[in-house]
């Protein structure tokens, strides 16, 4: 197990290498606006039509549960 463990820190370090900064930072804000939308409750096709329509914006509105 420990093996394991080992080689997949490795390859993880060295994927991050390769990775650009900005990517990981463009996904991150990506994934963050998914979870504020499924943390409010919304279903799965209103989180995506929220993410899309308020892309722009760094939150989403708080009316949007009216919607």
């Amino acid at each position: 197990m420990q093996i394991f463990v080992y080689s997949a820190e490795s390859a993880c370090s060295r994927i991050l290498d390769i990775i650009p900064i900005r990517k990981v930072r463009k996904f991150a804000r990506y994934a963050r606006r998914y979870i504020e939308a499924y943390t409010r409750d919304l279903d799965g096709k209103t989180a995506i039509y929220a993410v899309k329509k308020y892309k722009s914006h760094r939150r989403l509105p708080a009316s949007l549960e009216m919607e």
